[in-house]
Order: structure tokens, then C-alpha cells, then sequence
């Protein structure tokens, strides 16, 4: 059965395999400047794969930490309200007790109410009813996540998905392992613990 399974994977990648190489092309050519690149990098996944919500969060203290990079589509503005998530009940937290990906498929208020909290507030403003997250990772460690959601409750049904978003997280490696995002996902975290925030 697990070799009928990435038989199917290799087929459907190699069913896509111009579509891969064209987003990822696409973005090798965003602003060298990593946190404008993963602004840049959302918007573009969200209109070059037709899908309502994108974003991209760093990990940080040993992935306990989740933090906020860039979001585009609908309920960004909502969640951008929540920059820095700790604890097990963020999607973050979900998406590494997976195996490989995140995915959430809504179609009943109970079944939102089940929700991380993050995903409730884009299924509440966003009106998003699928969700797919994968890690942003190399062969040795986990440096993020990537998101995606649809207002259509089958939006990710279909196993092309998870092998195909896995492939273009690759594209967001260099912006994610470059130090002014660390220092950012750092700085992000260090002022969300502050008693002074607003100050700052």
C-alpha cells in the first residue's frame, strides 16, 4: 500500500512537474529583502493556485513559538491581530504532531467550534471552510508553515495538494533560514512578552 501511495505522489508530480518549476521560478524572482520576499511569496501563491487565504508562519524556540510572517486573502487582516501564537492549541502546534500535513475540512459550526483558534477566526471573518498546512522544513529541522485555505469545503480533497504545496515550500527556504527573518520572528516575540508593547 505504501508504494501504490508514492507511486501515486510521483505520478501526480510528474503530471505537474511544469507547474512546479513555473512557481518556483516565480519565486526565485521576488525582492531579495527575505520579509518583503515572504509578502511578495503569499500574495503570488494565493492568485497563482486560485486559492482564498495563504500564509507563512516561522517556528521559533524549538518550534514552541509560532510567529506570524506575512498572510494575504481573506481573514489576513484578522489573523495578522495574532502575530505570535504559543501553545499546543495553535494550527503550528497541530501541524507538528502530523506526519505530513495539516488539513481541515469544514462543513457543520460544530465542526469549526473544533477548529484551532487561528482557523476559527478565518472560517469566522474570512468565511474559509478548508484548510491545508505543511511544514516549511529541511532534512533537519522544522523552520515554519505553510498555509493555505478555501471557502469551499472539498477545496483540498484532491491528493494532487500536499505533494504539490510540499514542492513550493522549498521556494521559501533561503527567505526563511536568512538571519533578518530570525531576528525578526526573535524581536516579534520578545515584544509580544514586553509589559511595554505598546510603548515599544
Amino acid at each position: 500500500m505504501a508504494s501504490d501511495a508514492m507511486n501515486s505522489v510521483n505520478e501526480i508530480l510528474r503530471l505537474n512537474l511544469g507547474e512546479v518549476k513555473l512557481v518556483l521560478q516565480k519565486l526565485a524572482g521576488v525582492n531579495p529583502t527575505p520579509t518583503i520576499a515572504l509578502n511578495e511569496s503569499v500574495e503570488l501563491l494565493c492568485k497563482h493556485l486560485s486559492v482564498s487565504f495563504c500564509s507563512i508562519v516561522g517556528f521559533t524556540d524549538h518550534c514552541t513559538s509560532y510567529v506570524l510572517l506575512a498572510a494575504y486573502g481573506n481573514g489576513a487582516s484578522d489573523i495578522e491581530k495574532m502575530p505570535v501564537m504559543r501553545g499546543s492549541q495553535w494550527s503550528s502546534a497541530k501541524l507538528l504532531e502530523q506526519p505530513a500535513c495539516l488539513h481541515y475540512r469544514v462543513t457543520s459550526p460544530e465542526q469549526a467550534a473544533q477548529l484551532p483558534p487561528d482557523f476559527q477566526a478565518l472560517y469566522t471573518n474570512g468565511q474559509l471552510r478548508s484548510f491545508l498546512s505543511i511544514p516549511i522544513a529541511t532534512d533537519h529541522e522544522v523552520l515554519g508553515a505553510l498555509t493555505i485555505g478555501k471557502e469551499d469545503s472539498e477545496g483540498f480533497e484532491v491528493d494532487w495538494w500536499e505533494p504539490m504545496l510540499g514542492c513550493l515550500s522549498m521556494g521559501l527556504l533561503v527567505s526563511l533560514r536568512n538571519e533578518q527573518t530570525q531576528h525578526l520572528c526573535q524581536l516579534m516575540k520578545a515584544l509580544d512578552s514586553s509589559s511595554d508593547y505598546v510603548m515599544l
